[in-house]
């Protein structure tokens, strides 16, 4: 058998009650020249004894199942050796497939040689079941309008250009092997250190315009709700990244730029954290990290707010910067509450508008239903003078092929007429010429007879 178009690569952990529904959306791709390994991270429920009966069904199904668990990152990393996929995507066991992501990413891939290509997801909140489009994980405006690009085309902070997770993202196996990066095994965070460092690599990135997954959010027990457990992930996923870009003078120019997605992401993950120890220990945490390098000038920070929470993260203390920021949350909460006055004296606007909009497509319906009885009536009336003009037209045609005909018997008693002229002329001359010859003969007969006549007086 030929080698696989693509590998997937999905990890599990305790997906009992929904790993059915990731089995049906994996399984039914219209992509079949596909390769699925699943790694359980040694979950307690019957979510292996699910995914096992897949595998004797279906010989493009794999299972590993790890001794203990150690995280989606070593769970990927095991995937990965097993891997024969032209390409390679690194799956979560609870998100919604399209039945064509596959395919569709694939092709594309292969129409514009690209080693890596993005598409386009949606977000289902789990408590609600509200799906939201997603635009913001893929920068367009910083984009070039070419089908490919390198991360040297990227206008913009390229570190803003995308999110870096792993589900969204077909990457070249040959590329991963060339360029020998691993994931982070760490709870949270362990895709952003492959992802970005292997889209740094790519010679050919391409953005597929489609929604071709949903990712599920605030599912509960997602380790994305219980960061108070792994804060240091975020941390420890920057330095990583961080070492590779110093690593290289090819990756100088995006340094500045990486300082600002750092100081961006880590007080993001810093704002996350709800318990007091937890928020006070990562502070420190990151005020050592920003202090072990030159200290930044404001003017290489994108924005105020960020120099700002720069300067906070290497001289404040962890309750300083926790009161700044309750006041900049205070602040941005009185201008919110302000605009909000606005926009409901706006929408009253619109509403006041929308019902005049609402009187005049009232009036316009009534004066269409009018012009429409009005269009009805005259297209009845053009029916019946067509239909008119059928009959006439039909008598004209009957007039016109019966005038024909008495033009032809015209034409032939007027040809009879003058053949009859010709023969009556001939006729004519002849009677003139009997008549003359008549005369001529009358003429000698009288003279023969006056001779003889005249001849016997004379015997006498």
């Amino acid at each position: 058998m030929s080698a696989p178009k693509i590998t997937a690569i999905i990890t599990t952990y305790n997906a009992e009650s929904y790993i059915s529904e990731t089995l049906e959306r994996i399984s039914e791709q219209t992509l079949a020249e596909i390769q699925v390994i699943f790694i359980d991270d040694a979950s307690d429920d019957n979510t292996a004894d699910i995914i096992r009966n897949k595998c004797d069904s279906d010989t493009r199904f794999k299972l590993l199942i790890n001794d203990d668990n150690h995280g989606a990152g070593y769970s990927r990393n095991r995937g990965m050796e097993f891997a024969q996929g032209e390409y390679v995507i690194f799956l979560d066991d609870d998100d919604i497939y399209s039945y064509e992501m596959l395919e569709r990413s694939y092709n594309q891939a292969k129409d514009t040689g690209s080693d890596i290509v993005v598409f386009r997801s949606n977000t289902l909140d789990d408590n609600n079941g509200k799906i939201t489009d997603a635009d913001w994980t893929i920068s367009r405006g910083s984009l070039p309008d070419t089908q490919t690009f390198t991360v040297s085309d990227v206008r913009n902070n390229f570190f803003r250009s995308f999110i870096w997770w792993a589900w969204d993202k077909l990457i070249s196996r040959d590329l991963i092997i060339r360029s020998g990066l691993h994931f982070q095994e760490i709870r949270t965070s362990n895709d952003l250190y492959f992802v970005c460092a292997i889209m740094l690599q790519a010679d050919a990135i391409s953005v597929c315009d489609e929604v071709l997954i949903t990712h599920k959010d605030n599912r509960q027990g997602s380790l994305s709700n219980t960061r108070e457990q792994s804060y240091q992930c975020s941390l420890e996923a920057i330095e990583k990244l961080n070492g590779f870009i110093l690593s290289s003078d090819e990756y100088a120019s995006l340094r500045q730029n990486y300082l600002n997605y750092s100081v961006d992401f880590l007080s993001w993950s810093l704002s996350t954290l709800k318990d007091w120890q937890a928020y006070s220990h990562f502070y420190l945490l990151l005020q050592a990290y920003f202090r072990q390098y030159a200290i930044a000038e404001r003017s290489e920070f994108e924005t105020t707010y960020l120099a700002d929470t720069y300067e906070a993260l290497i001289s404040s203390r962890p309750e300083v910067m926790l009161m700044d920021l309750k006041c900049r949350l205070e602040n941005d909460i009185r201008h919110l509450t302000q605009a909000n006055r606005e926009s409901q004296h706006q929408i009253s606007e619109l509403t006041t508008a929308n019902q005049q909009l609402h009187f005049n497509h009232e009036a316009y319906e009534t004066g269409h239903q009018h012009l429409q009885s009005q269009h009805d009536s005259l297209q009845n009336e053009c029916q019946a003078l067509a239909h008119q003009v059928q009959i006439l037209t039909g008598k004209k045609n009957e007039m016109t092929a019966a005038l024909e005909a008495q033009i032809e018997q015209k034409t032939a008693l007027e040809n009879t007429l003058h053949t009859s002229l010709e023969a009556n002329q001939r006729l004519t001359v002849k009677v003139e010429e009997y008549q003359h010859e008549l005369q001529r003969l009358r003429n000698s007969l009288w003279g023969k007879l006056y001779q003889l006549f005249s001849g016997g007086n004379n015997k006498n």
